[in-house]
């Protein structure tokens, strides 16, 4: 059996090739060009969508910091309050607690045993020797303190002491040593000290002269008090 090939006979013209090819590449092409403007519209519908939600939840939350905003700034305000207050209340607690002249005059008159006399009471200030001087602030450090916290420092570092000296005389020892007790159960010094005694002769009796030192408790803040032992010299 044999077969007979036929020859495909191309009547068109080249050029007619030619441009075919053309415009396959050219639609090729503006599918393509087609295809990233279809892209790059989506993206830029998504991004505005997007953009449009934060924005829309950004309006939201900005009421919310404003409100958190005012409430750290109302935070702050108040417990500068509370501090301040805090300082005023101690240096009121610190002022009243610093016994009246009137209440040590008391403590030294109200235990004295009978026939005991006061001859001489004095009350002066003294400054612990070796005591360390409180240390000054730079001018711009106390500039920026309020007037308060400058009082409270003060008053924190004040080392002074206030010194009641009395002198009397007594029927005999016993009785000046009752009255040193007296003197240390009245709670208002922490120290109470016999500086000396000596024999006295008036009228005919004998009789004992003595000089009492006393020192005032310092004031402290009511957080801090507590019993303090008295420390005077046994008799």
């Amino acid at each position: 059996m044999s077969y007979t090939s036929v020859t495909a006979i191309d009547f068109l013209p080249a050029d007619f090739h030619v441009g075919r090819q053309r415009r396959r590449a050219r639609r090729g092409r503006w599918g393509v060009v087609a295809a990233f403007l279809l892209l790059t519209g989506l993206g830029l519908v998504g991004n505005r969508i997007q953009y449009a939600q934060l924005k829309a939840e950004s309006d939201r939350l900005k009421p919310q910091a404003a409100s958190v905003a005012d409430l750290e700034k109302s935070l702050a305000e108040l417990q500068q309050e509370i501090d301040h207050a805090g300082l005023h209340a101690d240096l009121r607690s610190r002022l009243r607690l610093r016994p009246a002249s009137t209440r040590l005059m008391a403590a030294v008159t109200q235990p004295l045993p009978e026939g005991v006399a006061l001859l001489e009471l004095q009350v002066r200030d003294e400054q612990p020797s070796g005591g360390i001087p409180a240390t000054q602030s730079p001018r711009g450090e106390k500039a920026s303190k309020p007037p308060v916290q400058s009082d409270l420092d003060r008053l924190r570092a004040d080392q002074t002491r206030q010194i009641v000296t009395v002198r009397g005389f007594a029927p005999d020892d016993g009785t000046i040593s009752h009255y040193l007790n007296g003197l240390r159960q009245a709670g208002v010094y922490d120290e109470v000290r016999l500086l000396f005694t000596d024999r006295y002769e008036y009228r005919g009796h004998e009789l004992r002269t003595f000089s009492v030192r006393l020192r005032v408790r310092r004031p402290v803040s009511p957080e801090a008090a507590g019993p303090l032992p008295a420390t005077g010299a046994a008799v």
